[in-house]
């Protein structure tokens, strides 16, 4: 076998191909674009006794000018007071935000960091039992989440079966923001996705 040839399992390799394709689109399509100014993001930052650093304040823009974009950075570099801003800016502007873990935990704490309720992503996307396959997702390219933006904290922990469910389930017009650190938790499952989508260098990504 040469080296530079690459196994899969048909299912993995179609998951893998057609999120790619997926992300690619997403980042090029408008989207809903929202017009703020550095100075309105830190309005909001005096209104909850903060000052938010650059990296901060360019990640809340950076949110609302792409339609897909990755928020990372190690414990305490801000993340949750960064997501909290983007979560109140994208409000501000009439948007319906879904905010999403992996896991029950996970979610609860978005929960109570955001003041949102956070869900599971399999919950989000109505996973439901199905007898041959184990399950599927009720949400899916014929019926797509409603809404206006999608956070998804603990990014690192998706898997790229996952991430393909989730891609199918989110129509062009939805803003996508993944935040996690690759230095965290990985997936159980096949696909090392954060690490990835950020050494694409195809997705806008603010580290803090």
């Amino acid at each position: 076998i040469q080296e530079d040839v690459a196994l899969y399992p048909a299912a993995l390799y179609y998951a893998e191909s057609t999120a790619a394709e997926k992300l690619v689109k997403l980042t090029k399509v408008s989207g809903k674009n929202i017009h703020v100014t550095k100075e309105e993001i830190q309005q909001i930052g005096r209104l909850n006794g903060t000052k938010y650093a650059a990296e901060q304040i360019q990640a809340v823009l950076t949110t609302c000018s792409s339609n897909v974009m990755i928020l990372t950075g190690g414990p305490g570099t801000g993340k949750t007071t960064t997501v909290n801003a983007i979560i109140q800016v994208l409000k501000k502007h009439g948007m319906k935000i879904h905010c999403a873990a992996p896991t029950g935990k996970a979610a609860k704490r978005m929960s109570e960091v955001t003041h949102v309720q956070a869900q599971t992503i399999h919950k989000l996307l109505e996973v439901k039992s199905d007898k041959e396959y184990g399950f599927k997702f009720g949400r899916n390219e014929k019926n797509p989440l409603e809404g206006d933006a999608l956070i998804i904290d603990e990014s690192s922990m998706i898997d790229m079966q996952l991430l393909y469910a989730i891609l199918k389930a989110v129509p062009v017009s939805m803003k996508l923001i993944f935040v996690g650190d690759i230095d965290q938790l990985p997936s159980v499952g096949c696909g090392n996705v954060l690490h990835e989508m950020i050494n694409s260098k195809v997705i806008p990504v603010v580290k803090l």
